[in-house]
């Protein structure tokens, strides 16, 4: 879905080197959206005849900006009169995709499953790029699943729910064959700016705390289940393990055991086996080391009960940055006999906009105010999410609240093109 869109009516589009411009995709695109091309100047003249009398525009990239991509997205910007959060940018290149994502834009990566950095929309084709351009225009949106479900409230009734189900960089040479990390959509760190508007992202915090705030995530969940059985037969579904110090079972087990139950492919659904895996040592927290520290870190932490294993087992966690804590679960797993792991993360970790004072969130709009909208999720039986006032405490000074849609808006709206820096100040 895209995070900072509100509502599409622009697309900027940066085709790959010798693509052909006069071919069915763009051609039907074109119709439905404000598009501006940017190609190269040797692909001008026949980018330039093919839109003559259409309602688009072709430029020609530049390198004079310090940096290209997001001057040249900035440039594309102010030809077509828009704003980043009325405006989608597709790509055909990886290396592209962290400069994109941090003009404001809805992004699009087509022909390629991302390595670390994730976009909005992954596209297989030209074709289903704008397939997905479309269906934002007419109240369809795609997206990860998690993030989808895990967005009460959001808007579009229709929607077309995705997984990613290849995380090169993950899973080491060692056990790769055996291994296969399937992502459900993103988890935006404290450092990245999309951290404080993402519901999805704040589930997952409180997911923490209570299994209520996890609930949307169970039937996109139960999905992602019914789809790796009917790949190869699961044995069984677990966890990873709770560290030693813990008491009880952490509340994602229950979302866990849930989805299980929801799961269609058999009677009475998955078999869900939370003691499969145990935790035999403490560990420092993870999210306090580096990527080699984390593999160290959790080295021999874990064990398998006794008795057979399952020859197919899916290993469910919530948040997924440099998978060392799943690869070490997976295996040990594999060690103990089982044949094949599929690893599932609802999340996975980006941090590619990082925190600026430069945009402040919104104001909560109550007169002589000074807080700002800050997410807030309804505590059970209710899923829904609203915003209220960052100043508000128990009976406190300020109990402004928002509805979900138009705080997100309010959010979004303050991303301008004005403030995509095509320029870096180099001291000399």
């Amino acid at each position: 879905m895209f995070v900072e869109v509100n509502d599409l009516h622009y697309a900027v589009i940066h085709p790959p080197a010798g693509a052909l411009p006069n071919c069915g995709p763009w051609n039907d695109l074109v119709d439905d959206l404000a598009c501006a091309f940017l190609v190269g100047q040797e692909e001008l003249p026949r980018w330039e005849a093919w839109a003559h009398g259409r309602t688009c525009c072709v430029l020609p990239t530049s390198l004079d900006f310090l940096i290209p991509v997001k001057g040249n997205i900035r440039y594309a910007l102010e030809h077509l009169e828009a704003q980043p959060y009325e405006s989608a940018y597709v790509c055909f290149d990886e290396d592209e995709l962290r400069e994109a994502i941090s003009t404001r834009l809805g992004t699009v990566l087509v022909g390629r499953d991302p390595l670390r950095i994730m976009p909005d929309i992954v596209a297989d084709d030209a074709a289903d790029a704008v397939t997905v351009l479309q269906a934002a225009t007419n109240g369809t949106a795609w997206g990860f699943a998690a993030e989808l479900s895990g967005s009460v409230g959001h808007g579009p009734r229709r929607q077309h729910l995705f997984i990613l189900t290849e995380a090169p960089g993950v899973v080491p040479y060692d056990i790769g064959g055996r291994v296969q990390i399937t992502i459900m959509g993103r988890y935006f760190s404290a450092s990245d700016t999309r951290h404080g508007k993402h519901q999805p992202t704040y589930r997952l915090q409180r997911l923490k705390e209570m299994a209520h705030f996890g609930r949307p995530f169970v039937d996109a969940l139960a999905m992602v289940l019914e789809i790796t059985d009917g790949r190869q037969r699961v044995g069984c579904v677990t966890c990873v393990p709770a560290r030693p110090a813990r008491i009880g079972p952490p509340p994602l087990f229950e979302v866990v055991e849930q989805a299980c139950r929801h799961a269609a492919n058999r009677n009475g659904g998955l078999p869900f086996r939370p003691e499969l895996l145990r935790c035999i040592r403490d560990y420092q927290p993870q999210k306090e080391l580096s990527g080699v520290a984390r593999r160290q870190n959790v080295q021999g932490a874990f064990s398998v009960a006794e008795g057979r294993l399952p020859e197919h087992v899916v290993l469910v966690d919530d948040i997924i940055t440099t998978g060392s804590t799943v690869v070490e679960c997976a295996r040990t797993l594999i060690a103990a006999g089982t044949r094949s792991v599929t690893v599932v993360g609802l999340g996975r970790t980006q941090s590619c906009i990082p925190q600026s004072s430069s945009v402040e969130a919104p104001g909560c709009g109550r007169r002589g105010c000074p807080g700002q909208l800050t997410m807030r999720l309804n505590k059970p039986p209710r899923d829904g999410a609203f915003w209220g006032c960052s100043e508000f405490t128990e009976g406190g000074r300020c109990a402004a609240i928002t509805s979900w849609p138009d705080g997100i808006r309010a959010y979004n709206t303050l991303n301008r093109r004005d403030a995509i820096e095509d320029w870096l100040d180099v001291p000399f």
